[in-house]
């Protein structure tokens, strides 16, 4: 069995400890720590000091917002703030004991020596616990993870949701919306009409830009743009995969790919094996081979930009994307046979409208899948729109323009902060 903890001086049986810290921000490693906590002791005090010698990234109420966000099922554990030593305070609320999370022998040291400092203060009845963090949040720190963030790299794995999008607004001003819905829904639309309404808005005058990420021209440019060697990478597997016939030009060493010829290769394939009765994995695995690609890619689009980001994602859902946003995704309903004659517009055939279509996640589908992850993540929001009538310029009628209004009001209200400006690591 391994260690996981050690009081230090033995003693009788606490019901009431006291957990210390920083929290800029709160990380996974954190609030492990306090479920376990609260698994063994009646109560649980969590201290968020104030320490005018650090110049923390977050305000000390927003510290402590981010950990009630993460904790609120734990009814035995109550959150504070305090100033000066943190054994006069034990002793103030009648804790019995002060925990110490212990990550590395470097930590080991450091608590040490605080815990020999708190001696000298007279209130030796107050005990010391330390508990080793578990194996997997081990290389977790608040700075380590301000610094991937900084860098633009995945945080997840590092903090939960609602941190991640407080960093995001904090660090870099950004603020995260998804566009999804099927094929002809209007996704193009709904994206372009938000950006315009939040530019032209006077409320947060900080931060008034909005941008629009095309994930569907990014997969285009992936495919017949980027000559970097990530991407001739991608587009070789994708030709292993399925055949030197989807190339633009067979004898172009950069494999630039046909995007109408690799949906027909995919479709002829998938149809091939229905009429067969077997399964088709084409689409699966054409996904497999472009994801990191595409999230590179992404990463490099969205830095240093500020305001409003609207992900215009039409698998964000089916393709596990949604994440990137918070869970915070606009998603447009439309009427099938509006679609339908959208796509018929555009030169869409009968068969592959129909391949399309069928292939792709429901309305229903999409808000279920994305209920789900905002239960588990604790943080999201759908904002549903019909995007159903006509909204040719000709035919752009007041329903439309209210609609459009009403969904930018509610986006506005429940996920966008009004800033206190930007704010780089010390």
């Amino acid at each position: 069995m391994s260690i996981s903890h050690i009081n230090f001086f033995g003693g009788m049986i606490m019901k009431h400890v006291l957990y210390a810290l920083t929290g800029d921000p709160v990380h996974r490693g954190h609030l492990n720590l306090i479920e376990r906590l609260s698994r063994q002791y009646e109560k649980v005090t969590v201290d968020v000091a104030i320490n005018e010698l650090k110049n923390p990234l977050f305000t000390n109420e927003e510290r402590i917002n981010m950990i009630k966000h993460n904790i609120g099922h734990l009814k035995n554990v109550k959150i504070t703030e305090s100033v000066g030593m943190l054994i006069s305070y034990a002793d103030k609320i009648g804790a019995e004991a002060i925990i110490k999370y212990i990550r590395d022998p470097k930590d080991w040291e450091y608590e040490k020596i605080g815990i020999r400092a708190s001696q000298t203060q007279g209130l030796n009845h107050i005990e010391f616990i330390a508990y080793f963090a578990d194996k997997e949040y081990e290389d977790i720190s608040s700075s380590i993870s301000k610094g991937i963030f900084f860098h633009q790299g995945d945080i997840l794995e590092f903090v939960p949701m609602n941190v991640k999008y407080e960093l995001e607004r904090k660090m870099k001003n950004q603020y995260f919306i998804g566009v999804t819905g099927g094929i002809g829904s209007g996704k193009d639309y709904i994206s372009n009409k938000l950006a315009y309404n939040y530019e032209s808005n006077t409320i947060l005058p900080l931060i008034n830009h909005a941008h629009i990420i095309d994930f569907d021209k990014m997969v285009h440019d992936m495919y017949s743009v980027y000559e970097e060697p990530r991407y001739i990478k991608m587009r070789n597997k994708i030709v292993d995969k399925f055949s030197p016939d989807i190339l633009i030009d067979n004898y172009d060493q950069n494999y630039f790919i046909d995007r109408k010829k690799l949906s027909k290769k995919i479709e002829f394939e998938i149809s091939i094996s229905e009429s067969n009765n077997k399964s088709n994995n084409s689409l699966i695995d054409l996904e497999r081979i472009v994801l990191q690609p595409l999230l590179e890619l992404y990463k490099e689009k969205i830095y240093g930009l500020e305001g409003l980001i609207i992900l215009n994602c039409p698998l964000m859902v089916k393709s596990g994307l949604n994440f990137l946003c918070n869970n915070n995704v606009v998603l447009v309903n439309c009427d099938t046979s509006v679609r339908r004659q959208r796509l018929y517009k555009r030169g869409i055939n009968f068969k592959q409208v129909e391949f399309f279509m069928d292939r792709q996640f429901s309305h229903d589908t999409i808000k279920c899948v994305l209920e789900m992850n905002i239960r588990r993540d604790k943080f999201g929001n759908i904002f549903e729109i019909d995007n159903s009538e006509d909204n040719s310029l000709e035919h752009y009628s007041d329903t439309c323009f209210k609609k459009i209004n009403e969904l930018y009001t509610e986006i506005i209200r429940k996920m966008i902060k009004k800033p206190s400006g930007k704010k780089k690591i010390s």
